[in-house]
């Protein structure tokens, strides 16, 4: 038994099969072909395995009511209609040419002109322009289907363009003039300046990737259903709905003629776009539908506005007097601006529980997240009060912020940063106000001013303090190594247990109490003699090749060894050691042995004076 598949139209007869034997049947789709002009509707389709009445093997029919229209047909030109179905008027049996001056209109020709022209000739005997165009009235071009290359209008009076289809570029300033080309379909890049009038482009809706650019006081009257690569549309004086637009970039900007009492409104649907920029100028408040989701999109709407539907987004910008996200709940990487005008922006953003990284950038913007609790990234370039956060992975403050939630953070780099809570932290530099900080996990260049860390009690690793006075009146321990940097004055009286310490830098740094295990003195150069009281371990101090003068220092009391490399010490004028319990040993290159014997000889050595010179 043989099956055939089979489609019923309304206005078709019935379909009749037509059996053929098993064996010579090939199987293959059929087109519903109902002119019967030998082509059938590419989207009415049936697959069968012998012929079907009413039905053609071959596809491409654009319009399957008429019989002298389908691909092989003869396309007249200048009659406005797609006979091969092309997509577009021909220009078949057209005559080619150079330039307008080998055109005569009065003959019955029509003409395709292969080279970029500046104006047309009198009369419509012109369908296509391969290259560039440009016009400044509507003379000669009633018959103009195509321009391949850039077609610039640039208008005295109003421009219409009865059958023109397609350009690779269009680009018109029209000032008060107007541009009618009610068949445009394509364009490749799209630049309009409008000012006083709205160009007529009512089935322009695809650029073929290209660049769209509008802007000007007023604006087209938008498709429902637009592609670009790239759209740029600044002016928007009017409400929107481009959710059907498809577009890689999309820059819009609405604006307003509002006073500051009584604004504008503007609401604008937006299309799920990769990467967004949306603005205001102008008096205006702009509300903004969106998708759940949006990949980059940066707002900027300068006097307020809110963008309600977003969900997600994966890079999101805020800036403006005023921005609303009701429904905002996660961003990856979320960075803050202001808009230069003095007064702060205000951010709402009540449904926000997770960023991955925070920026805040330029001016001080003013922001409320009750939920948000907890970023993974914090970059501050600018000071800003942050509530509700209370742990961050990373944080970077450069302007003297304020996180005054914040109980936990993983690193910490600071420029008199506020951290009034903050217990507990692995990693902290630069100038912390953190008074209840307790445990340490490393510190990297912290200034330990006396409001800076006076709860500070534990370092879990290494610990490198600089400049100015220094003071930890409740540090106990530091298990790795405690460097002292360019420090005045270090003042530590609870510190029992330190792997070692390493006194550095051009600070006179004063030891205000016995330290508790081996000191190490490398390359230091204090400005006035120094004195320190006790070193309850080995005290090693080091000069490189670039230091020739042993530091202004006595110390009453060194409970170990004394170990002194210093190749270019030309004299140990101005240090003293008096009193040793271990043994000394020098390799001073400069300074010969006897007169280091000399040196030593009014300290109580405990054991026994030698020299230790490696090569």
């Amino acid at each position: 038994m043989v099956v055939v598949w089979t489609l019923l139209f309304a206005c078709a007869e019935p379909v009749e099969s037509v059996e053929t034997p098993k064996e010579s049947q090939d199987c293959a789709t059929w087109y519903a072909d109902l002119d019967s002009d030998g082509y059938g509707d590419s989207t009415k389709e049936v697959p069968s395995c012998g012929p079907l009445l009413g039905h053609s093997e071959q596809p491409g029919d654009c319009n399957d009511q008429d019989a002298t229209i389908h691909p092989t047909a003869v396309d007249p030109p200048r009659d406005g209609v797609d006979q091969n179905c092309d997509g577009a008027d021909d220009c078949s049996g057209a005559t080619h040419v150079e330039s307008v001056g080998e055109i005569d209109c009065a003959s019955s020709a029509i003409y395709v002109i292969t080279r970029s022209a500046t104006s047309l000739p009198e009369g419509d005997c012109v369908c296509a322009v391969e290259g560039d165009l440009s016009l400044q009235s509507s003379e000669g071009a009633g018959l103009l289907i195509s321009v391949s290359g850039e077609l610039k209008v640039n208008p005295s009076s109003k421009v219409e363009l009865p059958m023109i289809e397609r350009a690779g570029e269009l680009s018109a300033s029209l000032e008060q003039f107007g541009l009618a080309a009610p068949r445009l379909g394509s364009v490749g890049d799209l630049t309009l300046e409008l000012w006083d009038t709205t160009p007529e482009l009512e089935t322009l809706d695809s650029f073929e990737d290209g660049f769209v650019r509008i802007w000007g006081e007023a604006v087209p009257g938008l498709p429902a259903k637009l592609t670009a690569e790239r759209m740029v549309l600044v002016g928007l004086s009017q409400d929107a709905d481009l959710r059907e637009w498809t577009v890689g970039y999309l820059e819009l900007g609405m604006l307003g003629h509002g006073t500051i009492d009584q604004p504008d409104s503007r609401r604008v649907y937006i299309p799920d776009a990769p990467i967004m920029l949306l603005s205001s100028m102008g008096w205006v408040r702009t509300e903004i539908e969106a998708p759940a989701e949006l990949d980059t999109v940066n707002i900027f709407l300068l006097y307020g506005g809110s963008v309600h539907g977003l969900t997600y987004a994966k890079a999101l910008q805020l800036s403006g007097g005023g921005v609303e996200l009701p429904d905002l709940e996660s961003v990856e990487e979320l960075t803050l601006r202001g808009d230069r005008d003095g007064d702060p922006d205000y951010f709402e953003l009540p449904a926000l529980t997770w960023v991955e990284q925070l920026v805040v950038e330029d001016w001080s913007p003013q922001v409320r997240w009750p939920n948000l609790l907890e970023v993974s990234e914090v970059r501050l370039y600018q000071s800003v009060e942050l509530p509700t956060i209370e742990r961050v992975d990373v944080l970077i403050d450069e302007a003297g912020s304020a996180l005054t939630s914040l109980l936990e953070v993983g690193s910490v780099e600071c420029m008199d940063t506020e951290l009034p809570v903050l217990k507990e932290a692995d990693y902290a530099s630069g100038r912390c106000l953190a008074p209840s900080l307790e445990t340490l996990g490393d510190g990297e260049g912290l200034e330990g001013c006396p409001e800076c860390l006076p709860r500070l009690q534990y370092v879990t690793g290494d610990l490198t303090v600089t400049g100015g006075d220094v003071a930890l009146p409740e540090l106990v321990r530091t298990d790795g190594t405690l460097t002292l940097d360019g420090v005045g004055s270090f003042w530590a009286p609870e510190l029992s247990s330190v792997s070692g310490v390493l006194v550095t830098g051009t600070g006179n740094t004063i030891l205000e109490n016995s330290f508790p295990g081996n000191v190490r003195v490398e390359d230091w150069a204090p400005t006035e003699a120094v004195t320190w009281a006790e070193v309850q371990g080995s005290l090693t101090m080091l000069g490189t090749n670039k230091v020739q003068t042993a530091p202004a220092l006595t110390v009453e009391h060194v409970t170990a060894n004394l170990y002194m490399n210093a190749p270019m010490w030309r004299s140990l004028e101005g240090m003293s050691v008096e009193e040793i319990d271990g043994n000394a040993r020098w390799c001073l290159k400069w300074i010969a042995n006897e007169t280091v014997l000399d040196w030593l000889t009014d300290t109580d050595i405990g054991g026994v004076a030698e020299e230790e010179c490696a090569e």
